[in-house]
């Protein structure tokens, strides 16, 4: 994430002892055998980027104290140059009256390297960024600008990561990537940085106004692999050049969060050379919602999958993760989709699979681990039992949601599928016209409907006669 500085609100977000009922975050800083930590830098940020927040505040024993408004933050806590601790930032605090949040700061990696161009010549002001391969959270650390000799020495802590170096936007350079490094190593980590290729156009919307804020991101045709770019997302006139290593290339335009309009996927581009490119992107619905894990607790960090059960293939959601609060919302076009949601890792959650979800306009998809928190009861009853020929079943629904509801046989065989995707809440009749799957009409005799919804099923049965 991109921070931005606003250093004119941090004097008026220091603690005034003197507020009654304030929002206070506070704690103690320690290392890993209990000894307080002292004159660590705070770096505070409002989820969209912002820093409210940067201060010298731990006292000789540890402790800092910070007035803040209520609401979400990301902290980073940076040990002094030096102490040979590493920095270490937690994602979306909840700050609610007074909130307690204790640091315990591990012994620092450390990671040696240099960054050059093809001709050897040492890359200054280049950035490194380090990602977590677990979770994919870029992490802070120390020294993570290169010299002027291309040299680097970086302080972070200890675990598996992805490494990106982005050299500065004066270089016309391309950026680099090692995906999969162990940290600490006794390796000295060495990047060539090659000549960039260009692609250049312009991010359009249906009517053919320019999308600005809209990201591309490069994935290999050969191997599927992510590359970095630079300069990578559009101007407010729509138009963009991002820099990019030599190859082939299908490009994922993503549009700004929030928007009306889908992400989209371009065909096979040769960057050998450079090229141009227009996009536009295609009028999307918002899918969104909240997930909650089995306790209740909004689930952060869940990412969606889709698929077009028309054609089968893969289609692009993009900003897809669920916040801190369990909230999520992505576009897709119009069209019958299979979503699959992906818990975060380590939180012994399975993958979720919902089929023949219908999407023709903004849909809310609420997601709970534990069944949902629907009280309602989901409810089925045959109208008219015995039935002739055909049947017709009252099917009462508690909450907008996924449903799915069908007919077996007595020897438990599948015999029709009467709903199966987005229904909204409320009485419904379902009509079975009396026939199979394979369209041959049913036989007489004893017939089950079954109905799920949110992790609860209700059945009931009927005679079918002729």
């Amino acid at each position: 994430m991109k921070r931005v500085a606003c250093c004119c609100i941090a004097c008026a977000a220091v603690l005034s002892w003197t507020a009654a009922g304030a929002d206070v975050l506070q704690g103690v800083v320690r290392d890993t055998d209990g000894n307080p930590v002292t004159q660590d830098v705070f770096n505070i940020y409002m989820l969209d980027g912002s820093r409210l927040v940067h201060d010298h505040n731990t006292s000789t024993t540890g402790r800092y104290q910070y007035q803040l408004p209520a609401g979400r933050y990301d902290v980073i806590c940076d040990p002094v140059i030096g102490s040979r601790l590493a920095p270490h930032e937690t994602h979306g605090v909840l700050v609610s009256g007074v909130t307690i949040l204790n640091w315990t700061l591990e012994p620092a990696a450390r990671v040696l390297g240099r960054v050059h161009g093809p001709d050897g010549a040492p890359v200054d002001s280049a950035v490194l960024d380090f990602d977590r391969i677990d979770d994919g959270t870029r992490q802070p650390s120390l020294g993570h600008v290169t010299s002027p000799f291309g040299t680097f020495v970086v302080s972070i802590e200890p675990g598996d990561y992805r490494v990106t170096v982005n050299p500065p936007p004066e270089v016309d350079l391309a950026p680099a990537r090692l995906a999969h490094v162990s940290l600490p190593t006794s390796d000295t980590l060495d990047f060539v940085l090659v000549a960039a290729m260009h692609l250049d156009g312009v991010v359009s919307a249906p009517a053919g106004e320019p999308v600005a804020g809209a990201r591309l991101e490069f994935d290999r045709v050969d191997t599927g692999e992510r590359i970095p770019a630079s300069r990578h997302f559009s101007g407010a006139d729509g138009a963009f050049r991002a820099g990019v290593a030599p190859g082939i290339y299908k490009v994922l335009i993503e549009p700004p969060r929030g928007s009306h309009l889908a992400a989209a996927r371009s065909r096979a581009v040769d960057l050998t050379h450079d090229q141009a490119l227009g996009i536009t992107l295609p009028a999307g619905m918002l899918v969104s919602g909240i997930v909650r894990s089995r306790d209740g607790q909004p689930l952060a960090l869940a990412n969606w999958s889709a698929w077009d059960e028309t054609t089968q293939l893969s289609v692009p959601t993009t900003q897809d993760k669920t916040d801190y609060d369990g909230q999520y919302s992505f576009a897709v076009p119009a069209g019958i989709y299979r979503f699959m949601l992906y818990p975060p890792a380590g939180s012994m959650l399975d993958t979720l699979v919902f089929r023949h979800v219908r999407i023709a306009r903004d849909t809310v998809m609420d997601v709970s681990y534990r069944g949902g928190p629907f009280s309602a009861p989901l409810a089925l009853a045959p109208l008219g039992n015995p039935a002739h020929g055909r049947a017709d079943v009252r099917f009462v629904l508690p909450s907008d949601g996924l449903a799915k509801v069908e007919i077996f046989d007595v020897t438990g065989h599948r015999v029709a599928i009467l709903a199966d995707g987005m229904l909204t809440a409320g009485v419904q009749t379902l009509h079975w016209d009396g026939r199979r799957l394979g369209r041959e009409q049913a036989r007489t005799g004893v017939y089950f409907v079954r109905a799920v919804h949110a992790g609860r099923t209700a059945v009931t049965r009927f005679i079918l006669l002729p």
